[in-house]
């Protein structure tokens, strides 16, 4: 068995490159291009809110006679999911919130 040397400069610039791997993120995307927690929280709202809005579009056609009961129904049940969802992620973020909040200094 032999042993190499090791280059320091090599070995620095590998650790260099290791810790900006790290940083970057766990998806090793760039952080400066990325989505923002921000972005991804209006997103999920924009969308929930959407999806509110077919479900109400959906259930006004099937009281009008327009539209199909199945319809109605796959559109209020993706609707609850949704919100749920959102319910429980700002409850998540609440409660971090309040941990955090609640160290001491």
């Amino acid at each position: 068995m032999t042993i190499d040397k090791v280059n320091p400069a090599t070995a620095a610039n590998a650790y260099a490159n290791i810790q900006k791997t790290a940083s970057s993120g766990v998806d090793g995307g760039d952080q400066t291009g990325g989505a923002s927690f921000e972005d991804m929280v209006r997103k999920s709202v924009t969308e929930t809110v959407d999806t509110l809005k077919g479900e109400e579009k959906a259930s006004a056609s099937a009281i009008t006679g327009k539209g199909d009961l199945i319809d109605v129904i796959q559109a209020t049940t993706n609707a609850d999911m949704k919100l749920q969802t959102i319910v429980a992620a700002r409850d998540r973020m609440l409660s971090a919130y309040q941990t955090i909040m609640n160290m001491p200094i």
